[in-house]
């Protein structure tokens, strides 16, 4: 009969063992039953499995995790859990960069450009290994904005996103697999018994890949707003201190206003500030109509369309304020027209979230027959977003994947904020009023790539029978895209039990459950979308 037996340097009497290898970045689980001892055992070393003295699985580099004093019926034992060499990534070196860095037209910037597979090998050089299986990963460019991230950590983010997992092998060797595809559990004499498990219940029947929030660009109409006593912005003919008389022969420094902290307010904002109108809001054909201007805040001050700066960068073009006002002449006044002087001179501040523009000079408008001021035609063309009016939530672009034979409900996941719709409301021709929508990104390319996601997600749900065996000794079963987890047991007795399209060990947490914690922590590390900078904008756009 064959001796089987497991040791680790440094400890005496081993009473009996196991190792769980998973598919994966975590490390695996080795733990140890011992004899009490007097000496310690060293912090890292290797674990070796062996038959009758020849070894069968070594297992290198593995850390104590634990040590746990125990007494049972026989008297004391202590229990020794150890960590697979994988414990070392999450020490693995630091990886920096922004690669696939996209222009104002959400074009590669060549400079920055890497594959997936480029990324990747980045990844491994900090970790300092190599890897199998890399022609699995497709030639695509997602974006990435490392600093001093983990390189382990990133590899598996690229690796979802490829809808892709990484195997360890028995020889401590790695490699890239596709989730289904690999051998079957052997058939032999050592073979003690075997079982099929299904568990339809848990398997969705759609999984939504979520992407960014939709960007609309469009011409914002604007009332004239001032600031009032108590703090609020209201329209200016229904402010406090309005004159009897009205806003149109009010004197130039609003000197008919007695009061100074009232005088103050309308020198600094009547004619000056204006708010984005409630009524009139464009946005596509496809939406609701926007009634509450709440729903396209917090504005983005920018636009869709785009330049080419003096270093030869797209960069887009800032805000700016289109309309009929008063153009500051000399002699009887002159109103901007379309076509003429349309382009707002006068530099602005956009308040993102309150959605009011503030120029830097009086903005009001001629009229003629009743020789007075008043306040102007003024329109912002800017970036916007567009919120549900019942729920709030914003608009956003998303892929559904079905699910043969899910049991119904939806999982969802949102793995990348740059895969987002982006329209545009341009003129149909440039001595046009009428305009027309353009969606600005390929919505095909768009949904190709949250597509993937859904794929790799998909991945992870036992979509085959799910079948495990048990051998016994130690048989040499290597993990890959179909079988999932293999666990040698040194007892007596001794047993290999090996998992094919599911998991068997219930010490580990199921990888559907280390997949939504991989997902929460990469959505962590990439963060929400930015928000911008406010500043102040004048209207020296590069187009019309």
């Amino acid at each position: 009969m064959s001796l089987f037996t497991v040791s680790y340097p440094g400890v005496q009497a081993v009473i009996s063992g196991s190792y769980t290898l998973s598919r994966g970045f975590a490390p695996g689980s080795i733990s140890l039953t011992i004899a009490p001892q007097g000496n310690n055992v060293p912090s890292v070393g290797t674990v070796t499995f062996a038959r009758d003295g020849v070894a069968l699985l070594t297992l290198p580099q593995c850390a104590v995790d634990a040590a746990t004093v125990q007494r049972n019926t026989g008297g004391q034992i202590v229990q020794l859990t150890l960590m697979d060499r994988r414990w070392k990534w999450r020490f693995a070196g630091l990886v920096s960069g922004h690669y696939n860095q996209r222009d104002a037209d959400s074009k590669l910037i060549e400079v920055t450009t890497k594959t997936r597979r480029q990324l990747i090998e980045i990844c491994l050089q900090a970790m300092g290994e190599t890897c199998g299986g890399l022609d699995l990963l497709p030639t695509d460019n997602p974006e990435v904005d490392w600093l001093a991230n983990n390189p382990a950590s990133e590899f598996a983010d690229l690796l979802a996103g490829a809808g892709l997992e990484l195997v360890m092998k028995t020889n401590g060797s790695i490699t890239i697999v596709r989730p289904g595809g690999g051998a079957l559990l052997p058939v032999n004499d050592l073979l003690v018994d075997a079982q099929q498990t299904v568990n339809p219940p848990e398997v969705p029947s759609i999984i939504r890949a979520v992407g960014g929030r939709t960007e609309i660009e469009g011409r914002l109409p604007l009332e004239a707003v001032g600031r009032d006593t108590d703090g609020t912005w209201k329209p200016i003919d229904e402010l406090s201190y309005r004159p009897a008389a009205g806003w149109g022969r009010i004197d130039a420094f609003f000197l008919a206003i007695t009061d100074p902290v009232k005088r103050k307010l309308a020198q600094e904002t009547v004619f000056r500030c204006y708010r984005i109108k409630s009524e009139g809001i464009p946005v596509p054909p496809s939406f609701d109509p926007v009634t509450n201007r709440r729903q396209i805040l917090p504005l983005i001050d920018r636009r869709l369309s785009t330049y080419t700066d003096e270093n030869g960068e797209r960069r887009p073009n800032p805000s700016r304020t289109v309309g009929i006002y008063w153009i500051h002449n000399v002699g009887e006044p002159t109103n901007s027209s379309f076509g003429a002087n349309y382009l707002c001179f006068a530099k602005h501040q956009l308040d993102t979230d309150e959605g009011i523009v503030t120029f830097d000079r009086e903005v009001k408008k001629w009229d003629a027959v009743g020789k007075k001021f008043g306040p102007a035609e003024m329109f912002l063309d800017c970036v916007y977003p567009v919120a549900s009016p019942s729920t709030w939530a914003y608009h956003h672009s998303y892929y559904d994947y079905p699910i043969a034979g899910g049991s119904g409900g939806i999982d969802v996941i949102k793995p990348d904020n740059t895969l987002a719709y982006l329209w545009e409301q341009r003129r149909a021709n440039p001595e046009s009023q009428t305009f027309n929508w353009i969606l600005k990104k390929s919505e095909v390319e768009m949904l190709e790539a949250l597509a993937k996601y859904a794929q790799g997600r998909a991945a992870g749900y036992p979509i085959e029978l799910a079948t495990q065996g048990r051998y016994a000794g130690i048989v040499q079963i290597e993990p890959d895209g179909a079988i999932e987890q293999v666990t040698w047991d040194i007892g007596p007795p001794t047993f290999t039990t090996a998992s094919r399209n599911g998991e068997h060990s219930s010490y580990i947490p199921p990888k559907r459950q280390r997949n939504i914690l991989r997902d929460i922590v990469a959505a962590q590390r990439r963060g929400q979308l930015r928000q911008p900078v406010k500043g102040v904008r004048g209207n020296r756009g590069r187009d019309d």
